[in-house]
């Protein structure tokens, strides 16, 4: 959800002929230095209180630690800070403990899941949203501070996204300053050594997706295909010792949900990008399936993913993004006309306009125009239940 938000904002504001600065934050074990005091007071604040408020801070007490080489253990020490790694409270914790984040930002779009954090902002011309950007990174390293969490600025970094036809210099630079630089006014209008300029990237990894400069996704697909030629190459060693339905297996378990993480994000780049991932889901395949049906389905690959029960990549879009976001629509607001048209009519949804490309990628405009190839009687019959059979048959019968 979070991700399609991201996509979601990046695309209405190119549509809208602006560009976005993208500000991907790291923190230095993050996990490893919450305070446990801080912490508590974190999740009081949240609405955790009373007896479950003091199950949690007795959970944090009287933790030890020792390393131990080879067989000789170190003396026990104290954990006052951090969570306890691997366990389920661990990320409810961190997730408490960071909270107040986006309340210390008043000029950004902000997007965080645990850790991962991104502060975004638009404009037609992308300089004048910088100083912007700079006070709330400012107040993100203050509060950093405050926190006791430590910010990477070597592995922050800055996306500069813009569409190719319409891109500006950046004039300035985002500056990580030091905590000497932000609690000390005499160094205010100075950066001092510590302060450190944030590289500006062509792409990086956000939530495992590959984040471009043109979001047009290729760098993200290239790395996916990395993937599925790796695959590829185990299959053809292994494919004599097991059995088809072991191979559709492995399959289903590696090759779908590879494809299936982002894919309602990065599946509406171009067409002709996502073909590159449909051949090499056809080379799998017909190493999975048994020579026979190889030779019968030599001139049709359509048929090859029926026989198998799996969606080529295009239609596996198509299908997340009805999937995730079918029932989160507002059905009555996107039927409303101001006078009766056919759309209305035929129970068609409303397809806004768009600007360029971009448009087309927004969930406002994707998700009505694959409604309206739905037949109204399939449309009627959908269930948070039995969504993903009846969608998954009906994309297979179509092929």
């Amino acid at each position: 959800m979070l991700l399609s938000k991201f996509t979601d904002y990046i695309n209405c504001n190119l549509n809208d002929k602006k560009q976005v600065l993208a500000l991907f934050i790291d923190f230095s074990r993050a996990f490893d230095t919450l305070d446990h005091q801080k912490l508590i007071k974190s999740l009081n604040n949240t609405g955790i209180q009373g007896y479950p408020l003091e199950w949690c801070s007795n959970y944090l007490k009287e933790r030890y630690l020792s390393v131990k080489i080879q067989n000789w253990y170190s003396k026990d020490m104290k954990v006052t800070e951090g969570t306890a790694q691997g366990s389920v409270l661990g990320p409810v914790h961190f997730l408490a403990y960071v909270n107040d984040i986006s309340r210390t930002l008043a000029n950004c779009t902000t997007f965080q899941f645990a850790d991962d954090t991104c502060l975004l902002v638009a404009d037609s011309n992308i300089n004048e949203p910088m100083e912007k950007l700079q006070i709330d990174f400012d107040a993100l390293c203050r509060w950093c501070h405050d926190a006791g969490l430590v910010l990477n600025a070597q592995k922050t970094k800055l996306v500069h996204i813009s569409s190719a036809h319409k891109r500006d210099i950046l004039q300035k630079k985002i500056i990580s300053r030091c905590h000497s630089c932000l609690h000390n006014q005499q160094l205010s209008m100075t950066y001092p050594n510590d302060c450190q300029p944030i590289e500006v990237v062509d792409n990086h990894t956000y939530l495992g997706l590959v984040i471009d400069r043109n979001l047009n996704w290729q760098p993200h697909i290239n790395r996916i295909c990395e993937k599925l030629r790796a695959f590829l190459a185990n299959i053809v060693i292994i494919k004599n010792r097991i059995s088809f339905y072991t191979r559709l297996l492995i399959y289903n378990a590696f090759i779908t949900s590879v494809l299936s993480y982002g894919l309602s994000n990065y599946g509406r780049t171009y067409r002709t990008y996502l073909n590159s991932i449909r051949r090499l889901q056809i080379r799998i395949i017909k190493n999975i399936v048994p020579p026979k049906i190889k030779m019968d389905c030599a001139n049709n690959d359509n048929l090859l993913f029926k026989i198998c029960k799996t969606l080529p990549v295009h239609d596996l879009v198509n299908f997340n993004l009805l999937k995730e976001q079918f029932f989160n629509l507002d059905i009555q607001e996107l039927k409303e006309h101001k006078i009766a048209t056919r759309q209305v009519t035929n129970k068609k949804l409303n397809i806004p306009k768009i600007k360029n490309i971009y448009g087309k990628r927004t969930s406002a405009y994707l998700i009505p125009a694959l409604v309206n190839d739905l037949d109204l009687e399939l449309r009627n019959n959908l269930t948070p239940t039995n969504i993903k059979y009846i969608l998954k048959m009906h994309f297979l019968n179509k092929l």
